[in-house]
């Protein structure tokens, strides 16, 4: 029996659940999603701000107490780093000789 009711009642029961999907939707999940995100972003915003602030604040305290300055290297280890230089320029010119890189080790 091929009648309206095959087609229609289908029909009825598509348009219905598409009307109840797009209300829930529109009701429930949007709002729910901007409000997450309004949420979020003001998070966002108080945790930068803090950060920031907390950030000045460091800054402050490092200038106060002087701590930004530059940091005085020992006269001895500005004659181990000029040592090692030199040693590894008299490396670099004995392309690979063994003999001469030696002679620089023995230095």
């Amino acid at each position: 029996m091929i009648g309206a009711g095959t087609f229609i009642n289908p029909l009825l029961k598509i348009i219905t659940v598409v009307a109840v999907l797009g209300a829930t939707y529109i009701f429930i999940i949007e709002p729910v999603l901007d409000t997450t995100e309004n949420i979020s972003g003001e998070i966002n915003n108080s945790i930068g701000e803090s950060l920031e602030s907390t950030n000045n604040q460091i800054d402050k305290a490092l200038e106060q107490s002087g701590a930004a300055q530059t940091v005085e290297i020992p006269q001895s280890s500005q004659n181990s780093l000029k040592e090692a230089n030199r040693l590894l320029d008299c490396i670099q010119k004995a392309n690979g000789n063994v003999e001469k890189i030696q002679r620089c080790n023995s230095r």
